[in-house]
């Protein structure tokens, strides 16, 4: 059942086993400093924030394998990187609540890759996000950006729209000195993020599981003690959570998976 999932995965977060704090130091944190990562060979934006954490505070990534050793699941809790990227670019709270789920998503799919490989995602829809870009690599350092960070009200999946989902892997192949790009684009079928990057790695990749993500967001009127500098709303928990068929998986116990 969906509850014994969620179950899981909260007592991933807790438990040490299978532990991997997100970093370049493998941590992220609150306080956290902007850099540049070469990304011309994929075309991304100038602006992106890169996060690179301190210590101060840690996210962290676990992972759990079933017993048969067919099932592998990750939760990831990414308040801090999450809260500071939206910080920088003022998001609004459906604008924070978009972009905090593509950063937790690409973080779960970039978990396993080589350090300097990637996994970007573009959702380029006509609402009025804007679009939206994020990406990670393997040593689960990302970054985001979202085209209008004034969205406030109103849906997710109306806030992205219609459009195309652009899906780029920077990968190291046997014998190349530069990792090579490799790219990849699909309909948007929900908008709602997770939904769209897991059908992608789904039919793309042929990688079936699950992927969900969530952000909590208060409004600047409801944070308490907020001022006119204030930023207009404030991140208060971000993560998500990836559940994958491994290969030869038995057939009754991937549809078990799939139906929960």
């Amino acid at each position: 059942a969906m509850a014994s999932v969620r179950s899981l995965v909260f007592l991933l977060l807790l438990l040490p086993q299978g532990r991997r704090a997100l970093s370049p130091g493998r941590r992220w944190g609150r306080r956290c400093k902007v850099v540049r990562m070469a990304g011309s060979n994929v075309g991304l934006p100038s602006n992106l924030h890169v996060v690179v954490p301190k210590k101060e505070r840690c996210d962290v990534l676990r992972r759990g394998l079933s017993k048969d050793g067919f099932v592998s699941v990750k939760a990831v809790d990414c308040t801090a990187m999450v809260a500071e990227v939206c910080r920088r670019q003022k998001c609004r709270k459906v604008a924070a609540t978009a972009l905090g789920r593509a950063l937790a998503s690409v973080a779960l799919i970039a978990d396993g890759i080589e350090d300097e490989e990637t996994f970007q995602v573009r959702f380029e829809g006509d609402g009025p996000l804007g679009g939206l870009l994020a990406m990670s690599n393997g040593r689960l350092e990302a970054r985001g950006y979202v085209g209008n960070p004034e969205v406030a009200v109103g849906s997710v999946g109306g806030a992205v729209g219609k459009g195309q989902l652009k899906v780029v892997r920077l990968k190291n192949l046997p014998g190349e000195e530069v990792a090579s790009p490799f790219s990849s684009i699909v309909d948007i079928v929900t908008g709602e993020i997770a939904q769209d990057i897991n059908y992608f790695v789904a039919t793309s990749e042929q990688r079936e599981g699950a992927l969900a993500a969530g952000v909590a967001v208060e409004e600047e009127e409801e944070v308490v003690g907020a001022t006119a500098d204030s930023p207009p709303s404030r991140v208060v928990a971000a993560g998500g959570w990836r559940i994958e068929l491994l290969p030869n998986a038995p057939k009754e116990g991937a549809d078990q998976v799939l139906a929960n």
